[in-house]
């Protein structure tokens, strides 16, 4: 028997194989590369929330740290650097100072102490007519305590009490009697701050037009 002649690959066959062989190394090769660009990818966008992540809550930090130092807990009703500062400047026509009602406290205390107020309603106030020449000329100054003298009084203080409406409404109705019998009669203030507790709050919180209120029906203690 005769052997049957082996099949001899042609030039081009043999071309186009390589072709072949090429195209798919690159294949393979460009699939490698977007795959390790993906990767990359991914990393740079984990790496990217993350660090977002972190500045923000650096900022937090920075932020809750900032508002505790200026909490109005920790900052001091006297500001003895504005103090020196202002006193320092030439030509002012005043120099400050400390004011000893506010040793000690901060600024939270402070604002608690300012808790008085006209009215609860202001649409409820009352307006008095006036009597006088509506056409008159209003004076560049006026000083009760200079033009009264008889009546000035000493200026009442208040402590860590929130009761300026009642201070208020008893030097009103002191320098009023005053006027009115030539004599110095002081009205008590502590009155409505101990007594009138259906809407005014004592030494946290009051109205004056309330505790003129209260006194009308219950009248004044000296």
């Amino acid at each position: 028997m005769e052997d049957s002649p082996k099949e001899k690959s042609s030039p081009k066959s043999k071309q186009e194989s390589k072709e072949h062989s090429k195209a798919d190394a690159k294949k393979l090769a460009k699939e490698a590369f977007e795959q390790r660009s993906k990767r990359s990818s991914d990393a740079i966008y984990y790496w990217i929330v993350i660090g977002g992540f972190i500045v923000m809550c650096l900022g937090c930090v920075f932020y809750v740290f900032r508002e505790w130092r200026d909490s109005p807990n920790l900052v001091s009703a006297v500001n003895v650097n504005e103090i020196d500062r202002h006193n320092k400047v030439s030509g002012v026509s005043f120099t400050r100072g400390s004011n000893s009602m506010f040793a000690g406290r901060s600024l939270e205390d402070v604002k608690n102490l300012f808790q008085s107020y006209l009215s609860d309603d202001f649409k409820e106030l009352y307006f008095c007519p006036s009597k006088e020449d509506k056409t008159a000329i209003v004076p560049e100054a006026y000083n009760f305590r200079e033009i009264h003298k008889e009546c000035a009084a000493p200026v009442m203080y208040q402590g860590a009490c929130s009761s300026a409406y009642a201070l208020t409404l008893a030097s009103m109705v002191s320098d009023r009697l005053c006027l009115s019998t030539g004599k110095r009669n002081p009205i008590s203030p502590q009155h409505v701050i101990s007594c009138d507790v259906d809407i005014n709050e004592g030494c946290k919180k009051g109205y004056v037009q309330r505790a003129y209120d209260f006194h009308s029906r219950n009248g004044f203690y000296n």
